[in-house]
């Protein structure tokens, strides 16, 4: 018995030796700052709502229904729970040489850019980056 504590003290003495402690740290800390330096920048507007991902690629317009359906998920996000794709209003806007989808429901109102399917203005109030 005393034969196999000394092997295990031995062993673990050989794992937990100070350069591998040190080295374990040293990636731990690597890690945390590439995340950090690396995490996805999330849009927001003024107010701190979210916002929805389109997923309009580039080179590629925006249609109507699915303007419809990112604007029922970022309605959905605000908290009007009982949003169908049936009671959203879709109006084209031009402004400043853009057009935009401008989409009101029963509480919410906001504009989808229909060149690359960017969401600019919820309620009123700018979409802006939050670092």
């Amino acid at each position: 018995m005393k034969i196999s504590k000394k092997l295990k003290e031995k062993r673990i003495k050989r794992v937990f030796n100070l350069y591998n402690l040190g080295f374990l740290i040293c990636i731990v800390i690597i890690t945390i700052c590439l995340f950090i330096i690396f995490k996805p920048k999330k849009k927001m507007t003024v107010d701190g709502i979210e916002i929805v991902q389109t997923d309009v690629k580039e080179g590629e317009t925006l249609d109507e229904n699915d303007a419809k359906k990112i604007a029922v998920k970022q309605f959905k996000k605000l908290g009007e729970s009982d949003v169908k794709e049936s009671d959203i209003n879709v109006k084209r806007i031009v402004r400043k040489e853009d057009e935009y989808y401008f989409i009101t429901s029963k509480l919410n109102t906001m504009e989808i850019r229909i060149k690359d399917g960017e969401i600019v203005r919820i309620n009123s109030a700018y979409v802006q980056l939050k670092e």
